[in-house]
C-alpha cells in the first residue's frame, strides 16, 4: 500500500532538516548529495515525499 505523499510544506521541512542533520555532522551538502539523499529516503526507506525521478543513460553511440 502506498502512502500519501507529503504536502508541499512537509516537503520543505524534510529537506531543511536533511540540511541540518548534515550541518550538525561538519558535511556541506551539494544540490546532487541533497538529491541523492532525497532518492533514498523515498524509494529505499519509503517516506512519501512526493518526487518524481526517472533515469535516461543519454546519448550512447
Amino acid at each position: 500500500m502506498e502512502q500519501a505523499a507529503l504536502c508541499e510544506f512537509d516537503r520543505y521541512a524534510a529537506i531543511v532538516q536533511i540540511i541540518r542533520e548534515a550541518e550538525r555532522c561538519g558535511y556541506r551538502l551539494q544540490r546532487a548529495d541533497l538529491v541523492n539523499l532525497i532518492y533514498l529516503l523515498q524509494e529505499v526507506y519509503g517516506v512519501p515525499l512526493g518526487y518524481d525521478f526517472s533515469f535516461c543513460a543519454g546519448n550512447i553511440f
